[in-house]
This record gives structure tokens, sequence and C-alpha cells, in this order.
């Protein structure tokens, strides 16, 4: 899920760093990998443990935004590389519950509506001709009081037949009058069923037009949701209640914040970009919702005569700390310096809750009086005013991070002081029944636990997430989350729209749900879903606009910050200031998203850390192929049915792969998207073509379908070397849909059938349009159906399908294989499919891996984009077949190549890819026509992919963009940050341009190949020195180096012209002594004794 591209052109907050940091500019990336052999996945099971961790050299990456504390010891360390601060697309809330009840006050009550109809027709006279009527429609909604005209400009009211389909807007987009004339007045063809529809509310009607009139109706519709519930009004107070007791506005400031991040006003951070949310036209400026909406809540008290209030539920903003009150021990023991409510929102607090149906106690108290009496730092007295708790408790579950553990603390504090337990204490004047603390930490399972208790994801994760696991599952009442969001702002459609709500407000049960909050609103769900089906962006975000606003209305969660974030990794590990990609910002998630870093990171040969632990992959001298990972939290699931947290999907992610992928540095409708494993894919939407849902998603036919083709690259391969088909993509797709996938699933729920056209080509309908639709089912990760079958089913899916069964284990099945970049190989076995974690004691593990487990990936030898550290690969396949370097296999590269067919070239004459070394032959042609279509950066021109590392062809420099390949710089010279410049290559040779042919075994079976070094014209013959400078040794699979010395020969291979300039190109040749029998080994190229170039020739299966 992505952003908005008129809402992205806003900039993200910018908040001053602690002290400068190293990064110079953008992070680059590049569209392949991995660079390195392995990853080692370490779990702390902790956010300061990682941190830890790092700072004694036991990581290479963090999974964390850096601590402000940490900030500046971070910063002034040589060996650290630090990102610049950048808002993040993540929220840090609290979650309230809404099912059931609070404190025995009803949260829900039962939605009660009737079908859409059409009512009050009136026939009038029309100037349309013989066979031709018009249409005008009253739009009301039939679920308000007094069923009221719909009054709103971005409403739409639709009219379909078997003669057209015909659509209007209201009749004054300016002053909506609830009227909508149908085809903008002009005439439609008769017809004797045209369907009423719109484009936000629910319902749908049927009236025939057979007459030469003018038709007027009234169409009554409801709110566009499944949920069988709504919301009560004591919930709503309850929420605002809950609000008044946090003081956002200053919290930013607290010590484990320190002005590094802002405070959202609902769920969505401010990189999104969502301002200007009001109640009426306003301008918020650098504030999201309007003053004048946020001045709406004082109207609920009376008492309040200057109303200015600081954000959404605040109407002071003291900083207070947890000092400033007696009844903030918890606080206190945290050192929370700010963020404790004022004395009038205390008391506003108290007024929603009373509002709710609360009451006070002794009988005649007054909030006032409440407020008044824990307004104070000395100890509370026995008794005092209070709201009575009815003898009933308030589940919390904080998390262990510091940022949420604090904010749940002030919360917690106010709750019980509030309530009449201040301290989680048991006040014995309460009256009978209401003994024992107001807040439980554990839940019913185990009542009073009433000493603050904070926990990790994993602990708390079921009693959170699902509707029927774990202790308390469900019963929970606060919850502070965090959620890294996309760009787009659609996110308020998956995490609270009713139909991710796993059945308990509509839909068929499933264990884990989205929305988790359980928030069940027909009017959120009507415009989240009229956002999600938009015709256009600019259309959605106008929608969401109006669920925000209703987020801030009803307050069910509570948006505390959005972090402006700064990661840390091992400086040994960074390119910068040169061009070259490692480590990668992922655009506003830095290294919490760690996939693109993951695939890029390569060790800089140029760096000599200060202490010897900081080097790539740990102690002395370095592990350089090896990346370690830090993972804070531990995983619960892994299998792509039920995974959740961020961390169980980026391992999931490493190893199931996805049809399109996104420029990690763009977002919103700016969102680079580039065809991942497909040549290419399209989508059309037919107004008039009806399609079903799927029987699992309700069946329901409707007019209005969107057709999308994707076509596959050739050769993708799963880790078990199982071709990846268009079955493959399909059967993920109707699985995750119907089994169904817990989080995945939702991106599917409309697709209404998917057609394997040919075994790389497939066709997926969908009902409705979307500007959603392309990221969502190009960016599924693709199961392959030979593993998952046996064990899901195929369409139609058994139901409850064991794949939904929370307890599958799919890493301990051995299931885990993709075609992703790294592959799930058995600890003890090597077999693809896992297991490949571990437990603390080494013993082999499954998909629960917590403190001091690990998970260890392989890279996958045969990645369709990889990689780059070998010969042979896909990856360098496709390089080579790119001559011009323009991203895309096509016609002018091989035209080029049959320019030469039969004869001899320097470039398209190749030992590996040809038949006959010497000749551009059948075998050269085969291989550029087998990737025709496909390409590195496709659809985009590389020049056109913003922050990508200029260097699409690790395996040459003859474009010029690869400054580890070619002497770039001024006059010639190595260019700044390049390998190169360790050496005298570019002094000897200036200009000079390295282009790797390949080894493999020669006639007599010894391991032969070629460097090639391309050294302008006009500096003459420099074979002799390439022949005294140039050398060669290599590295046996188990780290033995093997000196072999000068070329056994440099000869020229003609000239070639580059940007105007003419080169001589000089073959240097190495025939390997006693290497008969010598296999996967790395070559390594040395000018002067000193490092150029390295690469692994290794045995690839299938190849």
């Amino acid at each position: 899920m992505l952003s908005l591209t008129f809402l992205m052109a806003l900039p993200s907050p910018t908040i001053t760093s602690v002290k400068a940091v190293p990064q110079a500019g953008q992070t680059a990336w590049s569209p392949f990998g991995p660079n390195s052999d392995r990853m080692l996945i370490k779990f702390y099971s902790d956010f300061s443990a990682m941190f830890t961790a790092f700072t004694n050299g036991e990581i290479d990456i963090t999974d964390w935004p850096v601590p402000p504390t940490q900030l500046s010891s971070f910063s002034s360390n040589p060996d650290f590389f630090l990102t610049t601060s950048e808002g993040e697309f993540g929220i840090r809330h609290i979650n309230i519950n809404q099912n059931g009840n609070f404190l025995g006050i009803a949260q829900q009550v039962a939605r009660v509506f009737g079908p859409a109809g059409i009512k009050n027709q009136v026939l009038s006279a029309t100037t349309c001709g013989v066979g031709f009527a018009q249409l005008t429609v009253n739009l009301h909604n039939q679920e308000l009081s007094g069923k009221p005209l719909i009054l709103d400009n971005l409403t739409s009211v639709i009219a379909s037949s078997t003669s057209g389909t015909f659509s209007s807007s209201d009749t004054n987009l300016v002053s909506p009058t609830g009227q909508f004339k149908i085809n903008g007045g002009a005439c439609i063809p008769q017809n004797a069923a045209y369907t009423l529809s719109t484009n936000v509310y629910g319902g749908t009607a049927t009236i025939p037009i057979t007459s030469q009139n003018t038709f007027t109706v009234d169409f009554n519709v409801n709110w566009n949701s499944q949920s069988n519930k709504a919301p009560t009004a004591a919930a709503i107070q309850i929420n605002r209640g809950v609000a008044h007791l946090l003081d956002t506005k200053s919290f930013i400031d607290e010590n484990q914040i320190a002005g590094q991040a802002v405070n959202p006003h609902f769920w969505s951070p401010p990189a999104q970009g969502f301002h200007n949310v009001c109640t009426v036209n306003g301008n918020s400026n650098n504030a999201q919702v309007c003053q004048a909406t946020l001045n709406i809540d004082c109207s609920a008290h009376s008492w309040v005569t200057t109303c200015a209030m600081t954000a959404p539920y605040n109407l002071k903003a003291p900083a207070l700390a947890a000092s400033a009150y007696s009844w903030a021990a918890q606080g206190s023991s945290l050192g929370v310096d700010k963020g404790y409510p004022s004395v009038d929102d205390l008391r506003a607090s108290c007024d929603h809750f009373v509002a709710a149906g609360l009451t006070l106690s002794p009988a005649g108290s007054t909030c006032l009086q409440v407020a008044n009496a824990i307004n104070t730092a000395a100890p509370l007295p026995a008794t005092y005013p209070h709201i009575s708790n009815n003898g009933q408790q308030i589940v919390a579950l904080p998390r262990t991070d510091p940022q949420r553990r604090d904010h749940m603390a002030i919360v917690a504090d106010a709750l019980n002081a509030l309530f009449g337990t201040p301290n989680n204490a048991n006040n014995p004047a309460n009256p009978a029944g209401q003994q024992g603390c107001t807040m439980n930490y554990v839940g019913p399972s185990q009542p009073g636990e009433c000493a603050f208790k904070a926990y990790t994801i994993t602990q708390i994760f079921d009693q959170v997430f699902s509707n029927n696991l774990g202790a308390g599952a469900n019963d929970w009442k606060l919850y502070n989350g965090g959620n890294t969001l996309g760009t787009f702002g659609d996110d308020t459609y998956f995490e609270y729209n009713t139909v991710d709500n796993g059945g308990l407000c509509a839909g068929a049960f499933s264990t884990y749900q989205l929305n988790y909050n359980n928030y069940c609103d027909p009017i959120l769900d009507t415009w989240t879903h009229a956002g999600e089906f938009a015709k256009d962006i600019n259309t959605a975000g106008a929608m969401f606009k109006r669920g925000f606003l209703l987020a801030v209305q009803n307050e069910w969660d509570v948006a505390v910050f959005s972090a402006s974030s700064q990661f840390v990794g091992l400086n040994s590990w960074n390119f910068q200031p040169g061009p070259q990609s490692s480590f990668v910002q992922q655009l506003g998630a830095g290294f919490q998203v760690g996939f693109q870093s993951l695939l890029n990171m390569r060790c800089n040969p140029l760096f000599t850390p200060t202490l010897a632990q900081y080097a790539c992959g740990g102690g002395t001298g370095g592990t350089p192929e090896l990346i370690r990972r830090g993972f804070s939290q531990d995983v619960h699931k892994l299998s792509p049915f039920a995974a959740q947290s961020v961390w169980e999907f980026e391992t999931l992610l490493q190893v199931y792969d996805s049809m399109l992928a996104t420029n990690p540095r763009t977002g919103g409708a700016a969102s680079q998207i580039i065809d991942w494993q497909t040549t290419s894919h399209t989508a059309s939407f037919d107004p008039n073509e009806i399609s079903c849902l799927a029987p699992s998603q309700g069946g329901t036919c409707l007019p209005g379908t969107t057709t999308q083709v994707w076509h596959l690259r050739n050769g993708l391969k799963f880790h078990d070397n199982f071709p990846l088909t268009a079955d493959d993509v399909c059967y993920t797709l109707t699985s995750y849909r119907d089994v169904p996938a817990a989080n995945l699933g939702v991106s599917v729920q409309a697709v209404t059938s998917c057609v394997v056209n040919s075994a790389s080509t497939l066709t997926v309908k969908l009902q409705g349009q979307s500007p959603f639709f392309e990221v969502q089912i190009g960016g599924e990760p693709i199961i392959p159906k030979h593993t998952w079958a046996p064990k899901c089913g195929v369409f139609p899916y058994p139901q409850p399908n064991p794949c939904a069964d929370p307890a599958f284990d799919p890493m301990a099945a051995g299931f885990y294989i993709g075609d992703g970049p790294w592959e799930c190989d058995n600890i003890n076995t090597g077999a693809h499919g896992g297991s490949c974690s571990q437990n603390a004691d080494g013993s082999i593990g499954g998909q629960d891996v917590t403190l001091n487990g690990r998970i260890v990936l392989n890279k996958y030898m045969q990645y369709h984009r990889g990689n780059p550290g070998n010969q042979r690969t896909i990856l360098h396949q496709m390089s080579w077949a790119d001559k011009n370097g323009d991203g895309t296999i096509n016609i002018l590269d091989i035209a080029d190549a049959a320019l030469h067919f039969g004869s001899h070239d320097w470039y398209w004459d190749n030992r590996l890819f040809g038949t006959t070394d010497g000749t551009v032959d059948i075998g050269e042609i085969a291989t550029i026509a087998s990737l025709f279509d496909s390409g590195i950066t496709k659809p985009f021109a590389p020049s056109a992919l913003f922050a990508m590392d200029p260097a699409i062809n690790p395996y040459s420099g003859h474009n010029l963009n690869n400054i580890d390949m070619a002497c770039t710089g001024a006059g010639g010279s190595a260019a700044t940050g390049s390998i190169l410049s360790a050496s005298i290559l570019c002094t000897d040779l200036s200009s000079a341009i390295l282009n790797y042919e390949g080894f493999n075994k020669d006639g007599s079976g010894l391991q032969t190949g070629n460097v090639r070094i391309l050294v302008p014209a006009v500096q003459g013959d420099k074979s002799g020195v390439i022949a005294g400078k140039f050398s060669l040794h290599y590295i046996t699979s188990a780290g033995s180096t093997v000196v072999v010395g000068a070329p056994t020969s440099v000869l020229s291979d003609g000239t070639t012209t580059i940007n105007g300039v003419s080169y001589n190109v000089w073959d240097s040749f190495w025939s390997i002594p006693g290497s008969a029998t010598l296999t996967n080994y790395d070559v390594v190229c040395l000018w002067n004794g000193v490092r150029v170039y390295q690469l692994g020739v290794p045995v690839i299966k299938g190849v």
C-alpha cells in the first residue's frame, strides 16, 4: 500500500536533528541483489537490548528508530552510519477496543436498516425523442432520522442497464441540493430495468424507464457497510474521555521522544499529507485538523470560556510531568517528564464519562470536584470525589517500547485517579463491589493484576489480534499500537472497515483480524470503501478525508505521535558519498522496512573501522558476506495466511516475491512501480461488464469490472527449482482471498476470477475500479501451488481451512519455499523450505522465534534479479543483453547482436552465453531472445528512477555509469568513492574501463577466463602495462586464497567507440593451473597487488 500524489507534494515534517549525521543526500538503491551471501536475523525481544547489541558490534543493521537519548553518541561514532531524520509513514496510537462494554457501558448497538428502494415516482413531459427519456433522482439516506437528502459533492448516482451506464453528480456541486440529473439531464435510452446505485452509499434498486417522459424519483439508500452493529453514543463519549487524558501536544517533547515527532491528530501520519480536515471548508495550515473542527469539543463543556484546543481533545498543553500529581507514581518510576493532562482536561474527561452513563461518587459530586480533588502533588485522601468504575476493570496492554510504554502509563495513571483507585491501588473506601484497582494489566484470566506491566508483541499477540486465542482474547480495552503504514492513506480501509473485522460485526469468522479495534461503524465503512474503490487517486483522497474527520469526531483510536526517525547501521557497509547502493532508507520507514537494504547491502572494502568489532559481519577481519540483522521483537506467525507484524512480514518477504515492486524512495501517486517479475501488465475498466464476487466475499454481482492482464518473465523458478507460472499466481490470489489470509486477503477481496492464459500470462478480473488495484494484486507475495495446494486445497477451498489454522507452522513443515532473493534452508539437512530458525539453545526451531533465537537465510542463486556478485546468473545475462543500458532488452539490443552474427565482436561474442568462442553464434542470439522484453528497470529508463544507483550493469563499465568499473573521475581518474581509487589503475590507464566476460572450462578441462580492460586509443599499446600489473588469485569455497599471478596472455580485441571516444580493447586471459576439479570459487583481480574486482564463479543448478 502506497500514498496520494496531490498530497505528496506537501512536505513531511522537518525536525532539526540532535547532531549532524553522516548521511549525504539520498541513499541509493539498486533493482537487483542480494549483494551478500548470507543473512542472520538475531532476536533480542526488546528495543533497548537490540541497540545494546548493536553498540557491542553484534549486528550490522538495526530495525528500529534510534532513541533520542542515543542519537548524540551514535552520531559521533565514526564506525556508525546514521540516516538523516525523515518523517515516517508510521503512527503510535492508543487503541480503544469497541467490542463488548467499558466498565459496564455498552459500546455497540445492533444496526437496523431496510433494503434500498425507489419511492414517489413522478412523471412529467420531456423533450426527448421516441425511445428515450430523462431521469432525475432525489437521493436520501434512510438510515438517518427523517431520511434527509444527501447533500454531498463527492457522491454520484449511476443508472446502468443493457442500454448503457449513465451517471450524475449533484446538480449544484458548490451548494449540493441532493438532486441528480442522470447523464447531466440529457436523454437516455428507454429500458425496462435500470439499476440505480451510487459511488458512495449502499444499496441498489431497479426502475423501468419505458415511456417518453421525465422520471423523477426518490432513491433511498443506506450506509455502504456490511456491519450489523454501530457505535453507541456512550462509546463515543468514552473514547473522547480517554483522549483527554493524554496531552499529545506536549508528549512529543517527552524525554523518550525529545521533539523528534509530531502529533498526527488522527490515524494518518502527517507525511501522508492529509491537511485541511474540516467540518466545513477551512485551512489547517501546517496542522491536519482545522482549528474550528478541533474546537467543537468545547461545546460539550459549558464551563470553558476560551476555546483554543491545541490538539484533538487537548484543552490545555501545560507539559506536566508525572511529578505534578501524587497519583502518577507509575509515570514517575519511568521518568515521564511531559504529557500528563491539565486539570481542565481531567474535568473534560470526567464530563464525557458522565455523559456516557457512568456515575460520580459520592452522589451529588461534580466533575469540577473530581478534577480539583486530584489536581495535587500531595497524597490523596482515602476518600475523594471520583467516577464509579461499577466494580469492573479496564484491561490495558502496554508495549515495552519506551515511547509507547510512557504514554500508556500517563493514561492508566489518570484513569486510576479519576476512578478512585490511584496508583493502581485497592481503595477500601470505595463502595462495596468497587474495591480493587481500575486498571488491570493482564486480563480477565487473572483479575486484580494491578501492577503496571509492559509486553513484547509476541507476549500479547493473540490477546490483541485474535478473536478466540489466548487468555482474555479480545477482552482488552486499551492497547498502544504502532503501525508502519503505506503512503496512499488507504490504511484506514484496511484497518478499520468492518469488512476486516474477522466476523464479530460482519462476514465469516476468522481467527485474526486487521480491525482489531473492533470499530464497527457503518458511516466510516461508507467513506473508507468509497475511497478504496474511487475512480482515481484524487477522489480517493477526498473520500479518505471524510473518514479522517469521523476519526477525530469519534476518537476510537487516539493518535499520539508520528516520529521523524533516524536509523543506524555499521559504517562498514556504507558507500556514501559515492553513488553506490548499500544501505537504503525506505521512504517514511527507514531501516524498519529492511527489504531493499538487505537486498543491496555490500561491504565497503575501502572502509576500515576504528574498532574491529564494527567490521562487516563482526569480529577481527569481519565476515563481509554475512549480514547480521537485529530484530527487536519476536516473530509468532510466519505463514502468509497468518502473518501480522512488521517483523513477520519482513521475514516472509525475503523468501516470497511479488510481480511488482516500488522504488523505495518514492511514494504516493509519485510512486515508481517497476515490473519486478513481469515484462508488462495492463488494466482496463468496463462500467457495463457484470462481475460477481467470490462466494467467500458474499457473491454479489454488479456492473463495473476491472480487467488486468499480467505477463510474467521467462525463467522464473522457486527455490526448489520448480517453475513459477501463471497458475501459481492465480492460486496465490484465490487462496489469499478464500482461505483467507488474515492480512494479505484484504487486497484480493475484489478479485472475481483469475484465468491462466498460458504459463506466463494470466487475466485477473476485479469488481469495480480502484486506483490501488495495481499495487494490491502486483504486490502479493507469490506462493508455490505445488507446495500449498496439498495443505490448503483448491477452489472452492475447504472451510475451516487448515492453512488458516494459526497453529500451522509452515517453516517446521518445510513449506518456506518462494522465489524471493533469500532461501530458507533446513538448518540440519539443507533442504529448501526450512526450518531455517534456531532456538536459543541451538536446536532447530519453527515459526515462533524469541530471545536469542535466530533465522538463517542464504542468497538464492537463481533469483531473477540476482546475483551481482556471481557470474552466469540471470542478472548477468540481462546486464549483458542490455548492451545500451536503457533498462530493457529490446529490438535495439537484438538487432545490434544480429548485425555481428557469424563474426567476431568484442562485446557480443561471450564465452558464457554462446556455443562457439570467437564467433557471435546462435547461443548468444538465443540468450538475448529468451530475455526479450525483460528489463532491470522496466517500464522506466534508468535515468528516470529517483535515487537509483546508476550502475545497472555490475559486470561492465562500458556505459560509464559504474564508477567501480570505469575511471570516470576528473581527468580520467577514479571517481570519489570508487573501489578503483584504492589502486593506481586509473593513474596508469587514464579513463580505463573494466569488462568482465567470465570464467569456464576450456577444452582441456581447466578453468579459463577473460577480464577486459578498455583504454582510450590515444594512449597506444598498453598490453605490456596490463601484463605487468594485472594479476589474479582465487578463493576456494573453503576460504583458501590461491595466487595465479599475471595473465596467461594480453591480446588486442579490436577497437570500439564509447561516447565518441575510441578505445582499444585488451583481453586479459588466465588459465588456472590444476583447476580441473575446481568449482564454486571467487576470482579476484588485482592491479599492482590491490584488489579492483571480485566475482563468484559458482555452479548454478539448472545452468
